[in-house]
C-alpha cells in the first residue's frame, strides 16, 4: 500500500525545518502518547522515535543555513540521529514478544529518516520520497500483524489508532522531501547559486528625425512668417533703420556706369500717381528667408518702368519688395 502524499514539487527555502515541524515532529508527538496508553516496550520506542525526529529537524535547521559539508562535517552532523535510530533498533531486538511487532514497525519505518544521506542517482540509495515509500512498505508487514492480532479484542480501537498515528507521521515526511529534497538535501548555498536573473532589455531606439513632410514645411513658413509680419508692421520704424542714399552712391553720377533701361524709359511707362502712392505704403506683404537692403531702381513684377525714382529693394523667399526712399 502505498503512502498517501499531494506530490509537487516546492523550491526548498529557509523555512524547511519550520514544516518539518508541523509536517513531521508534531504528528510525533501525538503518536508518543497513543505509545504511552500502550505502555511497555510500545512507551520505549515512541520516545526514541521522538529524538530520532527532533535529531532530524536539527540536521535540516543546519541545512536550511549553511553551504554543502564535506563528508566528515556530514557524518558528524548526522550523529544525533544514528544514536536515536541505534537505540529504536536495540529495542526492537530486546522487547518482549507481546510488543514486538509493534517495535519492530517503527524500527522499519524509521529507516526513512536516512534519505539525508541521498547524494545523487548513483549514491545506491532510492530518491528521498521513494526511499521513505519503500521503508514504510516494511514496516507494514508489522502493522498488519498487529492489527490482525488485535483483531475483535477490547485493545482493538486502541491499536488501530497506533498504526495510523505511525503511518501518518510517515506519509507526512514522504511528501515533505517531495515537496523540499527531492533530489536530496537541499543546502542553503544550493539555493543562492541560482541563476542571476536576465539583463533588462535594451533601451527603445530613438525616434527616426522628421521628415520634411508637406504640413512641417508648412509649419516652419507660417512660424517664419509671423516673425516677419511682426519686422515689417513695424512701418517707420523699418526705414529708420535703412541708410540714406548719398549724392556718390547715384547711378546718374557715376559715369563709367552704364545707363540702365530704366534711365531709357519713355514717359508713357511711368506709374501712374496711384501706383506710386500704392509703393510709397508699406511693404508688401512676403514669406521667410535672410532679408537684403539693396539700394537704385528695379524693375516691377508687371514691368512698369519708372525713371529718376529712389527705392528701398527687399528681396525675400526669391521676391523683391519695393518702397520709394523718401
Amino acid at each position: 500500500m502505498l503512502l498517501p502524499g499531494h506530490g509537487g514539487t516546492k523550491m526548498a527555502t529557509t523555512c524547511s525545518a519550520v514544516d518539518f515541524e508541523t509536517a513531521v515532529r508534531r504528528p510525533t508527538l501525538e503518536f508518543r502518547n497513543a505509545c504511552v496508553k500502550i505502555g511497555g516496550g510500545v512507551e520505549e520506542v515512541g520516545e526514541a522515535l521522538v529524538e530520532a525526529v527532533v535529531a532530524q529537524k536539527g540536521f535540516l535547521e543546519l541545512v536550511d543555513a549553511r553551504a554543502k559539508p564535506n563528508l566528515e562535517e556530514m557524518q558528524e552532523m548526522l550523529r544525533p540521529t544514528g544514536e536515536s535510530m541505534n537505540r529504536i533498533e536495540e529495542i526492537a531486538q530486546g522487547t518482549q514478544k507481546e510488543w514486538k511487532n509493534h517495535a519492530k514497525a517503527v524500527a522499519e519505518a524509521s529507516r526513512g529518516l536516512t534519505w539525508v544521506v541521498y547524494d545523487g542517482p548513483n549514491c545506491g540509495l532510492d530518491k528521498p520520497e521513494k526511499h521513505v515509500e519503500n521503508c514504510w512498505q516494511s514496516a507494514q508487514f508489522y502493522t498488519n500483524k498487529i492489527l490482525m492480532e488485535r483483531k475483535n479484542t477490547p485493545e482493538a480501537e486502541l491499536h488501530k489508532s497506533w498504526v495510523v498515528g505511525l503511518k501518518q507521521i510517515f506519509s507526512n515526511l514522504r511528501s515533505y522531501v517531495q515537496d523540499y529534497h527531492s533530489s536530496g538535501p537541499a543546502w542553503q548555498a544550493q539555493l543562492k547559486a541560482v541563476a542571476p536573473p536576465p539583463p533588462p532589455p535594451p533601451p527603445p531606439p530613438p525616434p527616426p528625425p522628421m521628415g520634411h513632410t508637406e504640413e512641417n514645411v508648412k509649419e516652419e513658413t507660417s512660424d517664419t512668417m509671423a516673425a516677419v509680419f511682426a519686422e515689417i508692421n513695424q512701418g517707420e520704424a523699418i526705414a529708420s533703420r535703412l541708410r540714406k542714399v548719398t549724392d556718390d552712391m547715384k547711378t546718374k553720377n557715376q559715369k563709367d556706369t552704364p545707363q540702365t533701361p530704366f534711365e531709357k524709359t519713355e514717359k508713357k511707362n511711368h506709374p501712374s500717381n496711384t501706383q506710386q502712392k500704392k509703393l510709397s505704403s508699406s511693404f508688401l506683404k512676403v514669406g521667410s528667408g535672410e532679408w537684403n537692403t539693396r539700394w537704385g531702381t528695379r524693375r516691377l513684377k508687371s514691368k512698369t518702368r519708372m525713371q529718376n525714382k529712389r527705392f528701398i529693394c527687399l528681396r525675400a523667399m526669391g521676391h523683391w519688395f519695393m518702397s520709394e526712399a523718401r
